[in-house]
């Protein structure tokens, strides 16, 4: 290797992309963890011994192999990261008194009663710099990494989570305009045998991965996964329109996601979403944390005190608005899938009310419930952005995918 003496030293991000490389000893498996294209991580690797004056791998061979500098630098290598690491978590901490990171899966941040909440924090800890960073599959991976001090996830979570579920609701499939069965909704899993998921990336959690995805499914067969690693829905949504595969979002995606090519089907066996707030049992009492977990605790009772089927019919009268159009291609009765709806959301409500599943934190594996369990109704479903409804609003809501609140912290 040439003299490098005077040249610059490696980035951090290069020396993660190494240790990646150790750990697979495959440059295309790597890559794919890596979520780049294989010649541009092999171009990361060939600058990083450019960089260091030493060849790392042994490319002679046909498998992938460090050399003896390689294998004698690997400690070296972890050490800088796991230092590195250190030093930004030392960083994030001093800065936590005046400043909250909050993790919103996708559009979230647009669905009731997350807004809600996050006017309630403002007004509670006005002085803090609350920021919203937008998240996708690994939601839960970004929470686990300490990359949020709490987040608005889809469920489930690994164990070691803490939630508080907030909404649920119906999920539809997601599918190429094209497909013959977009016209022969609603469907079945069954239906959809022979149409592959989109892939997720390797770093979602299998829990996730495997409820969003239905696998198994009912029957007992293991999902076809299409070749791709996607990890956010806006990946996936292009995949789809190519006719690639489908995924199964929250029925919510029709109006917050519609994407030329994408059709929007219902599916009348799947299991219901839920949204929750969740966070990592050690920043359960941090002051930022506890403020959040209390705003949402008083949007959740104030809305439990509202009439207590305004719920369902919210739900319903967004349900039926936003399906109308493709009720209307099935040749089906707006009125008659409207009064369904109706029924639907009132044994909903009906069924978690006596099952006692309100406002419920757990205790860090999604299902134990904790003690503080602080509202009667657990279902508050999609309305128009957090406001009121009237029953006459026909604009639909406004995605809010990225907010930040210049929230600062009052030490008095």
């Amino acid at each position: 290797m040439a003299d490098t003496r005077g040249t610059s030293y490696p980035g951090i991000r290069q020396l993660r992309l190494f240790l990646l490389l150790a750990e697979e000893l495959h440059f295309g498996r790597a890559a794919r963890r890596a979520y780049l294209a294989q010649p541009t991580f092999s171009r990361h690797i060939r600058s990083l011994e450019r960089q260091l004056g030493a060849e790392l791998v042994d490319r002679t061979t046909r498998r992938t192999e460090l050399t003896d500098a390689g294998r004698a630098l690997l400690p070296r290598i972890r050490e800088v990261v796991d230092a590195a690491e250190r030093l930004r978590t030392s960083a994030r901490h001093h800065a936590a008194a005046g400043r909250m990171v909050i993790g919103s899966f996708e559009a979230v941040t647009s669905m009731d009663p997350v807004p809600a909440i996050m006017d309630e924090l403002h007004r509670l800890i006005p002085d803090v710099d609350v920021q919203v960073l937008r998240t996708g599959f690994d939601s839960a991976t970004a929470i686990l990494r300490g990359d949020v001090d709490a987040s608005f996830v889809f469920l489930p979570v690994p164990e070691g989570i803490q939630t508080c579920t907030l909404a649920a609701g119906a999920r539809c499939a997601a599918m190429s305009s094209s497909d013959p069965l977009v016209s022969e909704g609603p469907l079945r899993l069954s239906d959809l045998s022979d149409h592959e998921h989109i892939g997720f990336g390797p770093d979602i959690p299998a829990v996730w991965r495997d409820f969003w995805s239905v696998n198994p499914r009912p029957d007992g067969t293991a999902v076809r996964y299409s070749p791709h690693a996607v990890t956010d829905y806006e990946s996936a949504l292009v995949l789809i329109a190519m006719g690639k595969g489908i995924q199964l979002p929250p029925e919510s995606a029709r109006w917050l996601y519609p994407r030329s090519g994408v059709a929007y089907v219902d599916v009348v066996d799947l299991e219901p979403w839920r949204l929750a707030l969740a966070w990592l049992p050690k920043n359960r009492d941090k002051p930022t944390v506890a403020a959040l977990r209390q705003a949402t605790r008083t949007v959740l009772r104030r809305q439990a005190d509202l009439w207590p089927w305004s719920a369902p019919v919210r739900w319903c009268h967004h349900g039926w608005r936003a399906g109308e159009a493709h009720l209307r291609t099935e040749g089906e009765s707006v009125a008659d899938r409207k009064n369904q709806m109706i029924v639907l959301g009132v044994v909903v409500v009906g069924v978690l009310w006596i099952n006692g599943r309100g406002d419920v934190e757990t205790d860090g594996d999604g299902k134990s419930p904790n003690p503080r369990q602080t509202g009667r109704y657990p279902v508050h479903f999609q309305n128009d952005g957090g406001k009121k409804d009237t029953g006459k609003n026909t604009k639909k809501p406004v995605p809010r995918s990225t907010v930040s609140y210049p929230i600062k912290f009052d030490r008095k």
